[in-house]
Formats: C-alpha cells, sequence, structure tokens
C-alpha cells in the first residue's frame, strides 16, 4: 500500500449551546482532519481519514502548531514514500513516529482506517456489540443544570459526570440536587478540571462520600497530582486526566498512588494504538481506565472512539458520539451519536467493515483545506 494523495483540513464545528469546565468555556472547538488516499491495481481508490482537536492545557499543543507539525512531517512522509506490505507494517511505523500526541492522533487514525480498508484487517477486533455511553454535565448551576439533569433521567443514562469548580458550597448544592433527581441507582462522577487546592480537595472528601460519587476527575492542577498520594485520603478512585497523556506520566501517577483510575482520550495520547498500549498498562498495575473524549469531537473521532470501546469492554465509563447533542452539524453523513439509555451498537457501518466505517460529507471539507500533496 502507497499514500498516493495527503489532504489536510482545519474546520471549526459550531455547538449547539457552549460546553464550560473550570479551565474553558467554548460554543465550538476546531478539529484538523487528515485525509489519506491510495490508488493502485490490487484495491483501486481508498481513503481513510484521521482527526485530531489541540487542547493546549492538555498536551501543550495549538491547532496551528498542529497543523504545523502535520505538515513538516507529511511533506517528508511524500518525499519517503513509504510502502506498506501488511496492517502490521503499519502499525510499527506508527509507534516510530516522534510527534507530539494531538497531532500524532491525525496520522494514527489515517493510517488505521486507510491500512484496515486496504488489509482488511479490522482495527481492533469488538469483543462486545454494544457500549452504553455516560453524559456529561458542565459547569452550571440553577435551572439550567436542574433541566440538564432531569433530561438526562429522561433518557435513561446510567452513568453521569458533573463539572465541579471551587466553590465548595456551590459544589454540595450541585452533587445534593443531581442526587435528589437522578436518584441512588444512576452513578455520578466529577471532574474539577485542576480547579481545587489540597485544602479543598480534603474539605470535598465528605460531601463527595456522601453524595456515593464513583470518581473524582483531575481534582488538582497537573502537577500538583504527580507530587501528592491523593489516593490514601479517600476511598473514592480518584482519576487522572490532564496529568495524563502519556504511558511515562501513568507510571509517575502509579508509584506515588496518587490514581486509581486512568482517562484514556485518543486525541490526548496519539491515536489508537497509544490509547491501547494505556489501556494494556492500566490492566497490568491494577488501575481501571476510562474512554473519554474531547469537547466537539466530529463522527471520526466518536467512531475511533467506539472501536476503542468495543475491544475493551472493562472500561468504567465511555464518553463520546455526542455529535447531534452537541453539534450543530457533523462532517460524518450517518448519525453514529447514541441512543435512549446511552446505547450504540456496533453495526453496519462500523465494526461490520473495515475501518471506522463512516462516510466523510467531502463537500464541508473542502473548503477547509489548508495543505494539499498528490503523486508526482
Amino acid at each position: 500500500m502507497r499514500i498516493n494523495k495527503i489532504e489536510l483540513f482545519r474546520i471549526n464545528l459550531q455547538f449547539k449551546e457552549s460546553f464550560k469546565h473550570s479551565l474553558m468555556d467554548r460554543s465550538e472547538s476546531a478539529s484538523i482532519i487528515l485525509k489519506l488516499a491510495s490508488d493502485d491495481d490490487l484495491r483501486g481508490y481508498l481513503c481513510g481519514y484521521g482527526e485530531s482537536i489541540a487542547r493546549d492545557y492538555l498536551t501543550g499543543e495549538s491547532t496551528e502548531s498542529m497543523v504545523k507539525d502535520l505538515t513538516i512531517f507529511l511533506k517528508k512522509m511524500k518525499k519517503l514514500k513509504p510502502e506498506f506490505k501488511s496492517f502490521e507494517e503499519i502499525k510499527i511505523f506508527i509507534k516510530k513516529i516522534n510527534l507530539r500526541p494531538a497531532a500524532k492522533s491525525c496520522i494514527d487514525l489515517a493510517l488505521l482506517d486507510l491500512g484496515s480498508k486496504y488489509f482488511k484487517a479490522q482495527m481492533l477486533e469488538p469483543e462486545v456489540n454494544e457500549i452504553y455511553y455516560s453524559a456529561p454535565v458542565s459547569l452550571s448551576s440553577g435551572f439550567p443544570f436542574f433541566i440538564k439533569l432531569l433530561k438526562i433521567k429522561f433518557f435513561g443514562i446510567k452513568h453521569v459526570k458533573i463539572k465541579l469548580d471551587s466553590d465548595i458550597a456551590q459544589n454540595e448544592e450541585r452533587l445534593k440536587v443531581a442526587r435528589m433527581i437522578l436518584g441512588k441507582r444512576i452513578r455520578i462522577g466529577v471532574d474539577a478540571n485542576c480547579s481545587w487546592t489540597k485544602e479543598i480537595f480534603g474539605n470535598m472528601i465528605s460531601i463527595l462520600e456522601k453524595y456515593e460519587v464513583s470518581f473524582c476527575e483531575q481534582p488538582l492542577s497537573k502537577k500538583e497530582l504527580f507530587s501528592e498520594d491523593l489516593q490514601n485520603l479517600t476511598k473514592i478512585p480518584i482519576m487522572a486526566d490532564e496529568s495524563f497523556i502519556s504511558l511515562a506520566d501513568a507510571k509517575k501517577l502509579t508509584e506515588k498512588n496518587s490514581a486509581k483510575i486512568l482517562n484514556i482520550r485518543i486525541a490526548k495520547l496519539g491515536g489508537i494504538i497509544a490509547a491501547q498500549e494505556a489501556i494494556e498498562f492500566a490492566r497490568k498495575n491494577k488501575l481501571q481506565f476510562q474512554i473519554g473524549c474531547l469537547a466537539g469531537e466530529s463522527g471520526i473521532l466518536s467512531a475511533a472512539g467506539r472501536v476503542l470501546a468495543a475491544h475493551n469492554p472493562d472500561a468504567i465509563s465511555v464518553e463520546g458520539s455526542y455529535g447531534k447533542y452537541i453539534l450543530k452539524q457533523d462532517i460524518i453523513k450517518q448519525d453514529i451519536s447514541f441512543g435512549r439509555y446511552g446505547k450504540a451498537l456496533i453495526v453496519s457501518g462500523l465494526n461490520s467493515e473495515f475501518g471506522l466505517g463512516i462516510e466523510i460529507n467531502d463537500e464541508l471539507l473542502k473548503n477547509n483545506l489548508v495543505l494539499l500533496l498528490e503523486k508526482t
């Protein structure tokens, strides 16, 4: 398999309503989309798509830096003209790529999507036929918060993650209202997004335990979580997110006993291969893991998350596939958003075919081209 054409796009996806947590408040998200195409006598014309989103508070990358890094790498790759003789060779090539995680994720997904179709090999073998997704509740209070929780309960979602901030009294009120509306059967996790000090965390412990919170995600700042053995202070599992963007980070957190759960997000770790390696590390070290997402993912990253979740049914929670609930318009033609109860099936259009199994609306991409490299 050879790459005959490379296209890189930057597109802003608009939200139906803003999504807020302690580190940001956004009403749109910029996605970088990579399209790779091969065309030969053996398979004819095939293409694969990758996507990534830059979050500077996670990997230190911006959308601009990602475009720059990818442009340099893709031009070099075009000159080298790599030829892949098997799907395993593609995986080996991806592992050797030396790019920051968000940029690498784009290439990982596009190559795996294309290679899976070309060599007729599953990206990851599905272990289950259906996935149940959780629902996020962005940082809010009062009537808007109340209405969001009612919608979640009516929809039958069984796991909710509530964004919190540094206001202890307000956090307690949020959890009180959440338990009152959702009842005891729905699991509630919380995410502080680095907004707490160790003192705030100490004051929050009894509140979290009172309302039977299932996990507490990233209570302290990125660096502070490495230096504190928080897990010894509470029975509630701590989840690492901003502090965990590599296996090296996971090892530090494990040694310090700072967290019992890892948030596995494809775009922040560098793609599906790196995400699967992190999951295997978690299992080996008796850690739990969540398959997470970034706000504003298009159907490309949603489909990739579905593939990862179907292969790893022991995730304590799965986020993503929020498409029609968050985006005004997606770039894929299918609707792969989860349905009632958070349920999404592994059906036609996903793992029953090779690759990601999605069809891209190229009309939405064509006016957002930032790089074109063709066979000469």
